[in-house]
């Protein structure tokens, strides 16, 4: 990946680290509150109406990045597989952790809260280190997903097209030679149509 971001790669990359933001948040509030009912009411009390949608959001955004990763991956020179771990990781981990971040920001503001604290909270500490722990588990996942896709765009370029495959030799470029000796220099074309 070169240093500076395509459009496309900042489409795909953004999409995958919205995934890695809910992720983190879900497994962040797991861990500070792992009864259920202490969750429920932690969630209720700091305004997670609406996580639902959130998350429908973050999942949209991870299919729209593999997709658009797997597309990329198909066209592009490819790239050793310990460059794009290094580079994907750093990019995700920059964007999963200011993102988190940022929605904890934007959550605070919407219940009226101050946002100057919000560094020194649990979720917010343990949410920050397993945004970078999913940014590194999504970078491998996704090496091993350009290795999938390297090998598919190999077998399938080794394919002969279709047609080519399936007719017997000669017949897909020339009429069969008994319609040639009666047909002469004529091929099985007519004249177009007159359309009123």
């Amino acid at each position: 990946m070169s240093p500076r971001i395509r459009r496309g790669t900042r489409l795909w990359l953004g999409g995958l680290a919205a995934g890695g933001v809910a992720v983190a948040h879900v497994l962040a509030f797991l861990l500070v509150a792992p009864d259920p009912a202490r969750r429920a009411a932690m969630l209720e009390a700091t305004g997670h109406g609406a996580w639902p949608l959130v998350v429908s959001l973050a999942v949209g955004g991870v299919v729209a990045g593999l997709a658009g990763f797997a597309v990329r991956r198909g066209h592009e020179v490819r790239t050793p597989p310990r460059p794009l771990f290094g580079g994907i990781f750093v990019r995700l981990a920059v964007l999963q952790v200011v993102g988190f971040v940022f929605l904890e920001a934007l959550e605070h503001l919407a219940r009226h809260d101050a946002v100057l604290g919000l560094l020194g909270e649990p979720v917010v500490l343990i949410g920050v280190a397993l945004a970078a722990a999913t940014a590194a588990i999504g970078a491998f996942l996704l090496v091993l997903l350009a290795g999938l896709i390297d090998r598919l765009v190999v077998l399938l370029r080794a394919l002969p097209r279709a047609p080519r495959a399936l007719a017997a030799p000669g017949l897909a470029d020339d009429p069969p030679p008994r319609l040639r000796i009666v047909m002469g220099s004529v091929w099985l074309r007519g004249p177009p149509l007159a359309v009123r």
